[in-house]
């Protein structure tokens, strides 16, 4: 998977200074103070002051007048715990869209294709519904940006969620929560369900459910892999050469609850 004629850039303000959205940031282009799209807000904190980045461009006969931007942010660099510097894959939108582009690449999706995207299932959507032979296989998936450290192991791990709720008690997305209420309830009607998680770093060595932030929605997770839902964790390296954005398959990434 590529991204064509990306653009260097620094973040200057986000949310940003000009319009007051936490989706818009203030970012510079040839020395100019520019808005750009940030579709994954601030991404886990790594989209921040003076973040290096790298810009797509939205060209089109004809403009969507709804946009208040001409660029958006696609990557982020940063530097891990490793001391490493590294691409992250910043907008989750792309996490459906690599999924479906290395399906043929996943051992434990062999022989399956994408029947429908965006299905209704109960008072929802799931991402996908994948077919073999007749048999049906449901897919929610989810973009994972952010890392910690296990200084015991002394492993980076990938992790997810991450973001603000307003009580301790609650999940940070109740959406997410519920794609797993449906995944749980399609797996005991028969079906084969599972959650992808596309880690966009290549730096994780593991992945794990984040307690810390969201201990809510992490036990629902470990209750899903109970019930018998797949879970699976797929690694990335995003990279950058003459201005393209390059996405490739690492490899299969073991989960620990």
């Amino acid at each position: 998977m590529k991204l064509l004629k990306l653009i260097k850039s620094t973040i200057i303000n986000r949310p940003s200074k000009i319009i007051k959205s936490p989706y818009m940031a203030d970012v510079e282009v040839n020395n100019k103070n520019v808005l750009a799209h940030s579709p994954s807000l601030g991404l886990c904190g790594l989209i921040t002051t003076n973040s290096i980045i790298m810009l797509s461009t939205y060209t089109t006969n004809t403009p969507n007048k709804n946009r208040k931007s001409n660029y958006t942010i696609e990557l982020v660099q940063t530097i891990n715990n490793k001391n490493k510097k590294i691409w992250i894959g910043s907008n989750s939108v792309f996490a459906n869209k690599i999924f479906s582009i290395f399906l043929s690449k996943f051992e434990d999706f062999k022989n399956f294709s994408i029947e429908k995207a965006e299905v209704k299932i109960y008072n929802s959507r799931l991402d996908f519904c994948l077919v073999n032979n007749n048999k049906k296989l449901f897919v929610e998936v989810k973009s994972v940006p952010l890392v910690s450290y296990n200084s015991e192991l002394k492993q980076i791990y990938a992790t997810f969620p991450d973001g603000y709720k307003k009580q301790q008690d609650l999940c940070i997305s109740d959406r997410a929560y519920k794609h797993l209420e449906d995944l749980i309830k399609l797996k005991k009607e028969g079906y084969r369900t599972s959650l992808v998680f596309i880690v966009q770093r290549s730096d994780a060595e593991y992945f794990s459910p984040n307690y810390e932030k969201d201990k809510c929605y992490s036990n629902k997770l470990k209750e899903a892999f109970d019930e018998g839902v797949e879970i699976y964790a797929y690694k990335f390296r995003w990279t950058v050469k003459n201005d393209i954005g390059s996405c490739k398959f690492i490899k299969k990434l073991n989960i620990i609850f």
